[in-house]
């Protein structure tokens, strides 16, 4: 057994005698006129689409060797799993077939996972924009993004279409922070509830201690066109009352950190971002193949913005060229941990990758979408895969100790390869 497995094995081994419930900092995953929006607060979510089938427990238990301690100890590792495999109707049409493990059953933290919204709904504002103005206004005009103080003038400079690569590439919180204000807390909120990702709860700047940071003020963004023509989005205050998230377990941990010191009981996440795993897969699915959610609300992308979102979304930190980034800084396994699994299965030429995921806290979360390139003499098949679970043995909050490479990124290595294998079998696996 490799090392890293045997590891993982006696770091799970602590964990089942951690409370059931029980969260650490570094959004940011280093190693060192609006758009559309829908007034009606979010309520019990209604099934759009094909409904998850609650059997993927038994294919998970069908390769013990690999998942029975994760198993075994799921409840504190609060581990959750959306498998969607895009499959033929029998009519010639592909239709999502999903599967599920815990799905919904507690609380996770989403971290940078919750940057796809922000990034879609950034992409839609700056298309509404371009509607309602008339003006060329593309994803690479520049845009002034201004303090968040009254009257500010101070700016930093940069474009939507950059803040979007950073934010999604090398999961920049800044750039996230970024988009967040120029969306706005009320508009971005009640975007996402009208797409249908009724979980949605995105009331703090990423990277940022939410009692500090007032996420309600939105920050004034001037987007700079030829002839020097500004269109600009001000400054203002959201009034939105988010609701609590209503899910179990929003106390994570046994003890936390606050300043430099440790404070005996859990922190409360309840006043934090939440996102369910279904939503952050039905918003994956909406830019990938929207059709495969018939009936369902759209994005309103124009096809520039969306073939940006699917580039940057199965660019790794290695390969971008715009922004460029130093070979080694931002590792691509960190920012894809499925990665080294479905390379056991395929060489990296014959399959894409598309996902955007996040750590922190001791969570470690994944969304993506993986298919094979027949047209690069890859497989066929393709499917969605997302993943939520805790690591942290010790159960101290926000101490920056987690065990995100010895437990969480050993099994989304695994269950990407045994999906893989299972769905590209006899079609040039490894």
């Amino acid at each position: 057994m490799a090392a890293a497995a045997v590891l993982a094995s006696a770091c799970i081994k602590l964990l089942p005698e951690l409370p059931p419930k029980g969260v650490r900092t570094g959004e940011t995953m280093r190693t060192t006129t609006s758009a559309p929006t829908s007034s009606a607060t979010p309520q019990a979510r209604a099934p759009d689409g094909p409904e998850p089938v609650n059997d993927f427990e038994a294919t998970l238990r069908a390769r013990g060797d690999k998942f029975a301690s994760y198993l075994g100890a799921a409840e504190s590792l609060r581990l959750q799993v959306l498998f969607g495999e895009v499959v033929d109707d029998g009519a010639g049409r592909k239709v999502l077939r999903r599967h599920s493990y815990r799905l919904d059953a507690d609380y996770f933290y989403p971290a940078s996972a919750i940057k796809l919204c922000a990034a879609i709904a950034a992409l839609e504002k700056l298309s509404a924009l371009r509607k309602s103005s008339g003006a060329a206004i593309e994803p690479t005009t520049t845009a002034r993004f201004y303090g968040l103080a009254e009257g500010s003038t101070s700016f930093y400079a940069s474009s939507i279409g950059q803040e979007v690569r950073a934010a999604l590439v090398i999961s920049e919180n800044d750039s996230y922070n970024r988009l967040f204000g120029f969306v706005g807390h009320r508009e971005l909120n009640e975007r996402m509830w009208a797409l249908g990702a009724k979980s949605v709860r995105a009331v703090h700047r990423v990277g940022a201690v939410p009692a500090n940071d007032d996420a309600h003020v939105t920050q004034r963004v001037d987007l700079v066109l030829p002839g020097n023509k500004v269109i600009s989005t001000p400054r203002r205050v959201s009034t939105l009352d988010v609701p609590r998230a209503d899910v179990p377990g929003l106390e994570v941990g046994t003890a936390r950190v606050e300043g430099n010191r440790v404070v005996a009981g859990p922190m409360q996440f309840a006043t934090r971002n939440r996102v369910s795993l279904r939503d952050l897969q039905d918003l994956l699915i909406k830019v990938t193949h929207p059709e495969l959610l018939p009936g369902t609300a759209p994005l309103e992308l124009d096809e520039t913005a969306r073939a940006l979102l699917l580039d940057v979304l199965k660019t790794v930190p290695s390969e971008s060229k715009t922004p460029y980034y130093t070979p080694g800084e931002f590792p691509d396994v960190v920012h894809k941990p499925f990665l080294p699994g479905l390379l056991k299965v395929l060489p990296r030429d014959k399959f894409a990758l598309y996902s955007k995921g996040g750590m922190a806290y001791g969570f470690r979360v994944e969304n993506a979408y993986i298919e094979g390139l027949p047209s690069a003499g890859g497989p066929s098949g393709a499917f969605y895969l997302g993943v939520a679970m805790f690591a942290d043995a010790d159960g101290t909050v926000n101490d920056d100790a987690y065990d995100y490479a010895a437990v969480a990124d050993p099994f989304l290595a695994d269950v990407a390869e045994m999906l893989a294998r299972g769905i590209w079998k006899g079609q040039g696996a490894k």
